[in-house]
């Protein structure tokens, strides 16, 4: 029975064959139509600045890349910021939006260096700004397949969680992206495998659970939170009689990441002179 639920070899690979091959379909087909859209556009110039000048700057000396944040903006000053470029510059310097040498702060920069690798390498087109992106959804797919047949002994459920997972339209759309989305899924996964691999006492687990989830942080900060803290919550109670184990690990991963958002956040009130308790995009009274 359980050899009949780990699947023979060659039905493994085959599995892993037609995953491939469907999810290189639906991710790759057409990957340079329609255009960038707007949040694409962003991500792949940022990604070219980053290239041209070492840092992801949001002013080049020509143009300028905003948020669309209406709900922060300032109507008196519209006149002036689209007749000035410097006063432009300096408004959304004063909002929070950039730091004072116009460098992005939105997002993590892990989604334009990954961008930019794509355009050393492969040159700049539409494809080539999405391709990466699009190839770490595939990738997420084979992984998500070899881990639940790994940790669940269960070729059926593997197949289906990777099936389910490939044929979700909305994931598909948003794998194909220039933008932090695919990165979040793999990166998601990764740190799913290295927490198993640690819990359950394979080599160099630990290390491998912290490096991913730190590479997540990279690449988007909002999501990599919810799941560390059920993760954590689970590591205490299945070992409760070593506390020191994940509350080691847990103050060298959540440590590092907790420690660049506080820069950030100070780094924020010294530029903007608020007051660490005010609301980063909201104006100083």
């Amino acid at each position: 029975m359980n050899n009949f639920r780990v699947g023979k070899p060659s039905s493994i690979i085959v599995a892993q064959m037609v995953l491939a091959c469907v999810a290189a379909l639906l991710l790759l087909w057409g990957l340079g139509h329609p255009y960038l859209w707007q949040d694409e556009a962003a991500t792949a110039v940022l990604a070219q600045r980053m290239l041209r000048f070492g840092r992801p700057l949001a002013y080049d000396g020509v143009n300028l890349i905003t948020i669309d944040n209406f709900a922060a903006e300032e109507p008196e000053s519209i006149d002036q910021r689209t007749t000035s470029p410097q006063a432009a510059i300096d408004y959304y310097i004063r909002r929070g939006d950039l730091k004072a040498d116009t460098t992005w702060k939105w997002q993590p920069w892990g989604q334009f260096v990954v961008a930019a690798l794509g355009f050393k390498t492969l040159g700049v087109s539409t494809v080539t700004a999405r391709l990466p992106f699009a190839l770490a959804s595939i990738a997420t797919v084979l992984i998500l397949y070899r881990f639940v047949l790994t940790h669940f002994k269960h070729a059926q459920m593997a197949l289906l969680a990777s099936g389910f997972l490939v044929l979700n339209a909305y994931w598909i759309l948003h794998g194909r992206q220039c933008r932090y989305y695919s990165l979040s899924s793999l990166f998601f996964v990764l740190t799913l495998v290295g927490y198993a691999r640690w819990q359950w006492g394979g080599r160099w687990g630990a290390a491998l659970f912290v490096i991913t989830a730190w590479c997540w942080f990279q690449v988007d900060y909002g999501t990599v939170w919810p799941v560390l803290g059920v993760l954590f919550i689970d590591a205490f109670v299945t070992q409760r009689r070593s506390l020191w184990r994940p509350a080691g690990w847990w103050v060298a991963g959540v440590g590092n990441c907790s420690l660049r958002l506080l820069l950030r956040i100070v780094g924020t009130a010294v530029v903007t002179g608020r007051h660490l308790a005010q609301p980063l995009h909201a104006e100083p009274a």
